[in-house]
């Protein structure tokens, strides 16, 4: 993930990593396939971490700033909605690039 962002292949807004599935708020450069990215990326995973995906994944286009605020926050504070963590600063699994 974070390779890919300093490679330029995405910019990862934020990665957040639940026990079941991952949040990710990414933008992707224009000459590149989001599908594609993230499948490469989903294969690379399973293979140097022994994650077994879902097969798919679910996208969303954020149109606008509030948008982006808010798709920022639920994804902040997704580890407190399922009661794994009091505040979202308690998660040790989440990542934004400086």
């Amino acid at each position: 993930m974070e390779n890919y962002h300093a490679r330029g292949r995405w910019f990862c807004h934020v990665f957040l990593l639940m026990p079941d599935h991952a949040h990710a708020l990414l933008s992707f450069p224009r000459d590149e396939r989001m599908s594609r990215l993230v499948g490469e990326w989903k294969a690379y995973a399973a293979r140097a971490l022994g994650i077994q995906w879902q097969p798919d994944f679910f996208d969303h286009r954020i149109r606008t700033g509030r948008e982006f605020r808010e798709t920022m926050d639920y994804i902040r504070r997704n580890p407190v909605a399922k009661r794994y963590c009091q505040t979202p600063e308690d998660w040790p699994w989440f990542w934004m690039p400086k």
